[in-house]
């Protein structure tokens, strides 16, 4: 049996902490509701980013990382996660990766690697 690693990878309504960037620029939150999550993992999926994976955004692809489960956490599937997670709400988009890649599962055990990170250029909204 392989390494795996679980978790959300958006979780709706959730501040997200960003650094001044192009758009906006001073240090900002953003988060992302239930119906725009849902509207990105079929994007993702669409566009087959499944398996398109690198570190910290550096845009250097990854080997070895397999995308094995992705869905959108609601009342029926909620039984089937780790308790853990279960305090997460509904629209929460959970993945899990096999990692077949020894140098990614040294990252992960040594916890420089400890997360999911969706990455993409989004359109803003100001939310006051």
């Amino acid at each position: 049996m392989g390494n795996y690693v679980f978790g959300p990878a958006m979780i709706p309504d959730k501040e997200i902490y960003r650094n001044p960037n192009k758009a906006v620029n001073e240090p900002h939150y953003v988060m992302f509701s239930a119906e725009t999550i849902e509207q990105l993992r079929t994007k993702f999926h669409a566009n087959k980013f499944d398996n398109k994976v690198n570190i910290n955004h550096d845009g250097i692809a990854v080997d070895g990382v397999i995308m094995t489960k992705s869905f959108l956490l609601n009342k029926d599937n909620r039984n089937s996660i780790p308790e853990n997670f279960t305090h997460l709400p509904d629209g929460t988009w959970m993945i899990e990766y096999e990692i077949e890649n020894d140098g990614i599962w040294s990252m992960i055990e040594e916890k420089k690697i400890n997360g999911f990170s969706v990455e993409g250029v989004f359109n803003t909204q100001t939310v006051v």
